[in-house]
């Protein structure tokens, strides 16, 4: 598992890149502090009470992108974006809001793949409460892979999380070979 857990280190690298730069663009801020959150014991508390997530499969390889998030932090950054109050006090604009968030984190992880190798297939994002992933549940027969990163500016936090899965863990590699190259010139474009 040498040469794999060194393979996706370098692989987590630059989607923690590519999340940061996305968040940082998206949200207006880049005063957040990003951390990468290190063997989570079973059962700690993640007091945040929602859930926004896409879902990328192809090639054999399932790719889930969550953020977890409080409605009122997302008011507070969407304040500094949007100047009308009907935008920040609307909990359907809040949810679209962090839930094009996913979109375009999960758009700038398919345009890492090899084209070559088989596009990526995006669902559409969807809004859960945090105590609906207990159907998400873990598939033991896949190759899982889980990374989490906690945003932090003050008070408002928000944690993302990336689960990478598949039957051969060689196909994750064949999917995102050159992904570093991609990373460098992806350019984040806002219509």
């Amino acid at each position: 598992m040498g040469v794999e857990k060194e393979n996706f280190e370098s692989l987590i690298e630059v989607f923690q890149s590519s999340i940061k730069r996305n968040f940082e663009a998206y949200f207006a801020d880049e005063e957040f502090q990003m951390e990468r959150v290190k063997d989570r014991k079973l059962g700690e508390v993640i007091s945040y009470n929602n859930l926004a997530m896409i879902t990328l499969t192809g090639r054999g390889v399932n790719v889930n992108f969550k953020t977890y998030f409080e409605q009122s932090f997302c008011r507070e950054l969407i304040k500094k974006v949007y100047k009308e109050e009907k935008y920040w006090n609307d909990p359907n604009f809040v949810e679209d809001y962090i839930k094009e968030f996913c979109n375009l984190v999960g758009g700038s992880i398919s345009s890492l793949a090899k084209k070559e190798q088989n596009e990526l297939g995006k669902s559409i994002p969807m809004v859960l409460t945090g105590f609906d992933e207990i159907y998400f549940p873990v598939n033991k027969i896949l190759s899982e892979m889980v990374y989490e990163w906690e945003f932090t500016k003050g008070h408002i936090k928000f944690m993302t999380r990336m689960e990478i899965s598949s039957l051969n863990i060689e196909e994750v590699f064949k999917l995102f070979e050159g992904a570093q190259d991609a990373e460098e010139v992806q350019d984040l474009t806002f219509l």
